[in-house]
């Protein structure tokens, strides 16, 4: 997007509050396409539901921009975990919940949405551990200092990869390239327990017209290029169709 706007883009990390602090930040900027921010499944869907008092309505005070990339959750452990696979897994958290943490990025975070969802199936409440982000959540897994999250694909592949962390299910409805060994829950007998997560590119409310259509064009450009592709395709992410990659797509999957 740099190359093509002409303009660079600097990153930053803001973390706090399940991405809602970086969401907030974002909606009371000015609307001059200067301040963007990757919105995901957390900060624009499951967030809502978990701050009664959420600074923004991530409906209203938002321009969309475009859908960058789609990926599943995997279920994964700190390395000595005592279980193998998903079957024994949920007997195991089913029997010892009151001894077993999970980690997880923030509520309303989408690795907190996710667990959610699992935890609710299985019917367990073990304990919670909230991180100021996906990366601490995942260095504190790595350390075995909690025993299992419900991370981004491509986030911790790496980690699954290395031997430093035990990968159990991936939550989509098909196996991934990056961890093709790895079943998903249907196979591992859980159906019920599937998510996607998405990453979505956002502006204030309220930005003109002409600055949206050059930011879409710009990310429609970058989501072309064949290196981007690879790239997001090793990490497990799965790019959008153009017809699901415009602002109005995003803003219905937004509503929904």
């Amino acid at each position: 997007m740099a190359r093509t706007l002409g303009q660079a883009i600097i990153v930053e990390n803001d973390s706090g509050a399940g991405g809602t602090v970086a969401g907030r930040r974002v909606a009371q900027a000015a609307p001059d396409g200067y301040t963007l921010i990757i919105g995901t499944l957390g900060t624009h869907g499951a967030a809502p539901s978990q701050y009664p008092n959420l600074k923004y309505d991530p409906r209203r005070d938002f321009t969309p921009i475009g859908l960058t990339s789609e990926m599943p959750f995997v279920l994964v452990t700190r390395r000595d975990f005592p279980t193998n696979d998903l079957k024994e897994f949920v007997e195991y958290v089913q029997r010892n919940q009151d001894k077993v943490s999970e980690a997880h990025a923030g509520v309303g975070s989408e690795i907190h949405a996710a667990c959610t969802l699992l935890q609710s199936i299985i019917g367990t409440k073990t304990a919670r551990v909230a991180h100021r982000g996906g990366a601490p959540a995942i260095n504190d897994l790595v350390a075995g200092q909690v025993d299992f999250g419900c991370t981004v694909l491509g986030t911790v592949a790496p980690q699954v990869q290395a031997g430093s962390l035990k990968a159990l299910a991936v939550t989509g409805s098909e196996r991934v390239d990056v961890l093709k060994d790895i079943p998903t829950t249907t196979e591992a007998g859980l159906p019920a327990f599937q998510a996607m997560t998405w990453t979505a590119i956002f502006a204030p409310k309220d930005l003109p017209q002409a600055i949206q259509s050059k930011l879409t064009n710009a990310l429609a450009q970058a989501l072309n290029d064949i290196t981007t592709r690879k790239r997001l395709s090793e990490l497990g992410a799965q790019i959008p169709d153009d017809a699901h990659r415009t602002p109005q797509a995003l803003q219905m999957l937004v509503e929904a």
